[in-house]
C-alpha cells in the first residue's frame, strides 16, 4: 500500500538538492557564537577572546609608584680650616649684600642731601665738588663699615649676620688682615664707584663687573670670585643650619 497524503495526492518528490523531503520539519539554525568585547583601536598581544581568561589587573601596594626619582643635591663642601662649617651658597651671600647695600644707601641718600649732592645742577654735573664729595663720604663710610666688621669677633657684616655668613682667610682660617680686608672692600664697592664716574658707559660698567664677580663666584668650588680671590677670603656658614630662604644656601 502506498503512503498518500490527507488530500489523496501522491507524496511529493525529495529536495535532492537540499538532502530531505519538502515536507519534514526545518531544523533551527545554530546560534552564533559569542564574540570577545573589543576596543576598537587597541591592539594586544593576547589571542582574540584571552582577555577574559586573564582576570582583573592587579591592584597596586598600599604606598605611590615611583618610577623615577630626583637625585640629591651635592653636599655643600667643607670650609678650609674650620670644623663644622661648610661654604656658603651664592643665594645667601646675595641677599647678605643686598641688606647691606640698603643700610648704605640710606647712609648715602642723607650724606648727599646734606651737602647738596641731589640739587637739580648737580645733578646734570656728574663731576660737580658736591657729588664727587658725597662719593668720598660714601665710600669712606662703606671701607670702615665692611672692613671693620669684617675684621670683628663676628667676621662678618650686619648682612652677613643675618644670613649666618662669616668671612675669613682661606689659607690659614683666620680672621682677615687689614690688606686683605682692604683688597676685598676695593673689589666689591671701590672700584665699582669709580666706574661710575666713566661718562656714557659707567653704568653699563658698574653692571658687566658685578656680573663678573657673580660668575666667578658661582663657578668657582669653593664660591670664591675675584674678589675673594684677590683677598684669599672664603665665606662660611654653619654646617646643618640653613642660611636662607632657599633652605641650604647652596641652591646657586
Amino acid at each position: 500500500m502506498s503512503w498518500q497524503t490527507p488530500g489523496g495526492d501522491p507524496p511529493p518528490e525529495a529536495d535532492t538538492e537540499r538532502g530531505r523531503a519538502p515536507w519534514a520539519p526545518v531544523p533551527p539554525e545554530p546560534a552564533p557564537l559569542a564574540q570577545p568585547a573589543t576596543t576598537r583601536g587597541l591592539i594586544s598581544a593576547a589571542p582574540e577572546g584571552m582577555a577574559a581568561l586573564q582576570g582583573p589587573p592587579a591592584e597596586a601596594g598600599p604606598g605611590p609608584v615611583v618610577g623615577w626619582a630626583a637625585p640629591a643635591p651635592p653636599a655643600p663642601a667643607p670650609a678650609p680650616g674650620r670644623e663644622g662649617w661648610v661654604i656658603a651658597g651664592v643665594g645667601a651671600r646675595l641677599v647678605a649684600y643686598f641688606i647691606d647695600s640698603f643700610l648704605l644707601g640710606i647712609f648715602t641718600l642723607v650724606v648727599g642731601l646734606a651737602i647738596g649732592a641731589y640739587s637739580p645742577e648737580n645733578l646734570e654735573r656728574p663731576l660737580s665738588m658736591a657729588t664727587l664729595l658725597a662719593t668720598a663720604i660714601t665710600a669712606a663710610i662703606a671701607y670702615v663699615y665692611f672692613v671693620g666688621l669684617w675684621r670683628s669677633g663676628g667676621q662678618a657684616s650686619l648682612g652677613m649676620r643675618v644670613l649666618k655668613l662669616r668671612v675669613y682667610d682661606a689659607t690659614n682660617g683666620a680672621t682677615l688682615s687689614m690688606s686683605a680686608a682692604a683688597i676685598r672692600w676695593f673689589a666689591l664697592f671701590g672700584l665699582p664707584s669709580l666706574l661710575g664716574f666713566v661718562p656714557v658707559v659707567g653704568l653699563y660698567l658698574i653692571l658687566g663687573w658685578s656680573l663678573v664677580l657673580l660668575i666667578g663666584t658661582g663657578t668657582h668650588p669653593l664660591h670664591q670670585g675675584l674678589h675673594d680671590r684677590w683677598a684669599t677670603s672664603v665665606v662660611v656658614r654653619p654646617a646643618g643650619e640653613p642660611s636662607n630662604v632657599w633652605a641650604s644656601g647652596d641652591s646657586i
